[in-house]
């Protein structure tokens, strides 16, 4: 017997850029809910997983 298994995740992504439009690497994107977070690549781009257990709608995104 198999059984299906369902996911409440949900698949973020996206690029960031700065005010001159330049890709930003090394940027935190997270939640505040969660320890889960991702750093953007090398060319801005990043991919986040939003769990069930987190009630927040975007993520917060920073960089130092």
């Amino acid at each position: 017997m198999s059984l299906p298994i369902f996911s409440e995740a949900q698949m973020i992504s996206g690029i960031i850029y700065d005010q001159n439009s330049q890709t930003l690497p090394g940027v935190t994107i997270r939640f505040l809910e969660t320890p889960d977070g991702t750093v953007s690549d090398k060319n801005g781009a990043f991919v986040l997983m939003k769990k069930n257990r987190c009630k927040t709608s975007y993520p917060i995104i920073y960089w130092v």
